[in-house]
């Protein structure tokens, strides 16, 4: 049986930590090991954490760390599993996550990554709206973005042994350079058009707050993994990667709109819910 590692970093959710576990603990897959690495919570993070020690196989630290991918570093270096997840506190899996996974994994021995569909969820866990995933486009990734759901993204552990860990310098943008790293380094994704995973959205998000730190990461990140620097000038290379950037994102559209049957845009279902415009983005705050 394929052994199966998830991560969850954590710091002060207590309010949704236990959702994940049993999201989690709740798999009809048995071959899972989930390591919850705490960043020190100072709310009842750790009481509930310990009211799950031999209900399945947990185990958990807690002390002070980096951020959040330090925290998903620490657990990934510990992790057993030929294949690896990272799950934060306040998302869900669906019961039968896991085995799908492994399941196209087993039957597709080529593939290093897999990510599926996403529903987005509220505070209270009501749905918002779904996110249908499409094949990987490098291009798309790069420059029209909202490709890979993180929830619902599986790796092979060939992929860190090539790859490399989580940036921990990065503080917003950790998921997204770590994709365009394993697919510079060949790794081949690939999408389960299915539900894999609930992300939620909840008013302790990364906010508005952060959003120029956020395009400040994302921004480096485009620069380090473009073939070269657009040589115009700051003000052209900004109007050249936001006509990309819209250029492959009606691509994407299209894509989702002809394999997939989904005609809105993301950017309008976010709004659409409600969601900051489109513009909130969420994680663990250190």
């Amino acid at each position: 049986m394929t052994k199966v590692s998830i991560i969850t970093p954590s710091l002060n959710q207590g309010r949704f930590i236990g959702e994940t576990l049993m999201s989690v603990k709740g798999q009809d897959y048995p071959g899972i090991e989930h390591i919850v690495i705490d960043g020190g919570s100072t709310d009842d993070t750790i009481d509930i954490l310990r009211g799950y020690e031999g209900g399945y196989n947990l185990t958990w630290v807690s002390e002070p760390d980096r951020g959040q991918a330090d925290a998903i570093n620490k657990g990934l270096r510990i992790a057993r599993g030929e294949v690896l997840a990272y799950l934060d506190s306040d998302d869900l899996y669906l019961p039968y996550t896991v085995r799908t996974v492994v399941d196209f994994l087993d039957a597709h021995k080529d593939v290093d990554c897999v990510y599926g569909d996403i529903v987005h969820i509220d505070e209270s866990g009501a749905k918002l709206n779904t996110v249908k995933s499409i094949p990987f486009h490098f291009g798309i990734l790069l420059y029209g973005g909202s490709l890979i759901a993180e929830p619902t993204f599986f790796f092979r552990r060939r992929v860190l042994e090539e790859a490399g860990y989580l940036d921990a310098s990065l503080s917003y943008q950790m998921d997204y350079e770590f994709f365009l790293r394993a697919a510079s380094h060949k790794m081949k994704f690939a999408n389960i058009p299915r539900v894999l995973a609930h992300f939620r959205f909840h008013p302790d998000s990364k906010t508005m707050a952060a959003r120029e730190a956020f395009f400040r990461d994302d921004a480096m990140i485009k620069n380090r993994y473009r073939e070269a620097a657009l040589p115009l000038g700051e003000r052209a290379d900004r109007f050249w990667l936001g006509a990309l950037r819209k250029a492959y994102r009606l691509k994407a559209f299209m894509i989702r709109a002809a394999t997939r049957g989904q005609f809105m845009p993301f950017a309008t279902r976010i709004a659409k819910a409600g969601i900051g415009g489109g513009r909130m983005w969420k994680g663990r705050l250190s």
